[in-house]
Formats: C-alpha cells, sequence, structure tokens
C-alpha cells in the first residue's frame, strides 16, 4: 500500500513539474521549490489517502502544523503553492474542484536597512583588478550593482547577450521573460578588459577557464561574502539587487523605470525593494513644504490685493 501510494505520488510530482516548467513558465529553483512543499504536504496526509482527494480540512491541518516553526511568509507561499496545485489537479481532470482556502495570513515583508552609496562602492571595488581572479570578481561585483540583476540571471549571460557598443546586455528573467538591462562606462571597460584575457572555451560569459561550466549562484554570492567580510560590511548579491533599485529612486528615477529594470511584473514587488536614508526623506520633505509655503504665499498676496475690491 505504501510503495503504491509514493508511486502515484512521484508520477503526479513529474506532472506538476512538467506544468510549472513548461505552462507557468517558472524557473528550476521556483519549480523544484514548489514540488518540495507539494511533496511534504503529501506526505502529511493520515491513512494514506489518495493523493489527489485530499480536502480543505487536511489543508488547515498541515498548515496548524507548520504555523508552529514557520513564519507567516512562508505559511503564505505553502498555501499559494497548494492552490496552484490543487488547480493543476482540477484541470487534469484527477479533482471534481480546487481548494478553497480563506484562511490567509497577515504579515509584513521586512524592508532590509538602508545601504549607503559609499558601502556599496567600497565593496565593488575592493577586488584587485592586477589579476585574472580580481578582474573577474570586479566585473561581477560591477554588473550586479550596475544593472540590478538576479544573480541566476548574471550566471547565465552568455557572449551573444552583450552588446558593448550600446553598453546593454539581454536578459533571460523568470519565467522566460527576456528585458534589456544597461551599464555604465566603468562597468563597459571591466567586462572588455576581462574578455581579452579569458580563453573563449564557453558561451557564458563568466566561466571556469579549465572546465567551460558556468559560474554558478554559490560562486557568486561567495564572492560578494568574501569582499563584504574583508570590508566589514554586511552584504548579498540580492542586497545589492535592493541597493540598485534604492539608489536609483534617490537620483529621480521613476518607479516603472526601476520596476521594468529589475524585471518585476508588479510595482508593488519594486516598491519593497525601495529603501532611502534619512537624508533623503528631509530633503523630500523640504521640498514638498517649500512649495506649501510658496503658494501660501501667493494666496495671501491675492487676498490682500483684492480685499478693498468693490463687487
Amino acid at each position: 500500500m505504501i510503495f503504491a501510494f509514493m508511486t502515484q505520488i512521484a508520477s503526479i510530482m513529474n506532472e506538476f513539474r512538467d506544468y510549472l516548467l513548461n505552462e507557468r513558465c517558472l524557473c528550476e529553483t521556483s519549480s523544484t521549490l514548489y514540488c518540495h512543499y507539494v511533496f511534504e504536504f503529501l506526505k502529511s496526509l493520515p491513512d494514506m489517502i489518495n493523493c489527489t482527494s485530499f480536502t480543505d480540512s487536511n489543508v488547515k491541518s498541515y498548515i496548524e502544523q507548520k504555523s508552529r516553526i514557520s513564519s507567516g511568509a512562508t505559511i503564505y507561499v505553502i498555501l499559494s503553492i497548494l492552490l496552484v496545485f490543487s488547480k493543476f489537479l482540477f484541470h487534469e481532470g484527477l479533482r471534481d474542484s480546487y481548494l478553497n482556502i480563506v484562511y490567509r495570513p497577515k504579515y509584513r515583508i521586512p524592508k532590509k536597512s538602508y545601504i549607503p552609496v559609499d558601502s556599496i562602492l567600497t565593496l565593488i571595488n575592493s577586488p584587485n583588478e592586477s589579476t585574472a581572479s580580481g578582474l573577474k570578481e570586479k566585473a561581477i561585483l560591477h554588473l550586479l550593482y550596475a544593472t540590478g540583476m538576479r544573480v541566476s540571471e548574471l550566471c547565465n549571460i552568455k557572449y551573444s547577450d552583450i552588446n558593448l557598443l550600446d553598453k546593454t546586455i539581454r536578459v533571460q528573467g523568470k519565467g522566460q521573460k527576456e528585458r534589456l538591462t544597461i551599464f555604465d562606462s566603468s562597468t563597459e571597460e571591466l567586462i572588455k578588459r576581462y574578455i581579452a584575457i579569458t580563453p573563449r572555451n564557453s558561451c557564458y560569459l563568466f566561466h571556469n577557464v579549465e572546465t567551460g561550466k558556468r559560474i554558478t549562484p554559490f560562486q557568486v554570492a561567495r564572492i560578494v561574502k568574501i569582499h563584504a567580510m574583508k570590508n566589514k560590511l554586511h552584504i548579498t548579491p540580492h542586497i545589492i539587487r535592493h541597493c540598485f533599485a534604492s539608489h536609483m529612486y534617490e537620483q529621480g528615477a521613476p518607479l516603472q523605470t526601476i520596476q521594468r529594470f529589475l524585471g518585476h511584473s508588479s510595482p508593488q514587488t519594486t516598491d519593497i525593494y525601495i529603501q532611502v536614508s534619512s537624508h533623503f526623506l528631509i530633503e523630500q520633505y523640504r521640498k514638498a513644504m517649500g512649495n506649501k509655503k510658496r503658494k501660501e504665499t501667493t494666496v495671501n498676496d491675492f487676498k490682500k490685493k483684492h480685499t478693498n475690491t468693490k463687487l
């Protein structure tokens, strides 16, 4: 009985994974996460019931157990994934209806603390560019900050994606969405120098010169961690992405522009990324209140001028 149940789960999970990759166009990482949580839930079902006939009460019991050890954000994600799974089963004709989830935990997404431009510049200029490895690391750090791209996107950059004349990169984002991102002149110079000294035995820009394999997200995270610790900074690749958004916003870039550069489908997601300095907030307040005072002065002058005017 256990063997038959596990065989059924394995079969359905393979079909669900194909659905996520091909129809919902999720990336490998997201698809793996979805399948992980669904598999955990199915294993928790009582008495090895048919893994397609679970009920709302089964989900509620599972969530109550997970709530003891997981945050509200994680529970929210799990509920969303289980809803997607039930809809998949419904459309495949394996269920009569999909879940009716009414319980959604309320949670606030914490914003990361503000990191000033000087700290980021210290980080990205930390590698010793006089060595081949140092030049590669510096090019990676500069490109992360100059474009705000995800680590997975950086790892997937091919030589054919780069236009050094226009200083643009064609990026393959989440859900196979393609976008064009821009980088600055200093990053262009680093990339040119890196390309000039690197054997091209791979189609990927950042690769292992011996094996030709592309760089991995773990290796990029390690590069960031080494130089962050060297400069006593608490920065990860994803925090660099947040800093790109925040610093662009402080320089006057509209939210919609930042959204397009980051590859977000929703402006609400971009808003979560943006943190601003207290100095920026004070300056914005002074500008706003200064405009208010000018308007009040204009109105008062108008009233005085027309006080004695007879109608």
